[in-house]
């Protein structure tokens, strides 16, 4: 059954995810304060734009890397296929309902860094968008 207690137990990626966004904000404030102080800087500005771009590439990758790093756990693999790798894991067919259920649950789970990742990711490139904006119309 899908329930969102499955959602608490994130990747620890999660938390790499989280700094970057805090970096990003950081980063956010930072870029305000040198378009309010010097409105003549632009490679400060630019470089702080550009920074945030590249966070966001960085924060997907994080979510793809807690995805994968969740599904290759040994939670996931010794519960479904003993001693399986992860290639089997995905590409199997599996024989019982338990099986099924139990392979769908590590889906599930796994599923809270990617989706952490790509909100984060998104959020980031908002405020990217939204500081661009503001540099172009002043």
């Amino acid at each position: 059954m899908m329930n969102g207690i499955n959602f608490l137990f994130a990747h620890p990626t999660t938390w790499l995810i989280a700094a970057a966004v805090l970096a990003a904000i950081w980063i956010a404030v930072k870029t305000i304060r040198t378009m309010s102080q010097q409105q003549e800087q632009s490679t400060k500005i630019s470089v702080g734009l550009n920074s945030l771009l590249l966070l966001s590439g960085i924060v997907i990758m994080l979510g793809c890397l807690g995805y994968f790093g969740h599904m290759h756990d040994a939670a996931c693999r010794d519960s479904v296929l003993p001693g399986s790798s992860f290639v089997t894991i995905i590409t199997t067919v599996v024989e019982s309902a338990e099986q099924m259920n139990t392979l769908a649950d590590c889906y599930i789970q796994s599923s809270a860094a990617v989706l952490s990742g790509l909100l984060a990711a998104l959020f980031i490139a908002l405020l990217w968008l939204l500081l661009r904006h503001r540099v172009v119309n002043r």
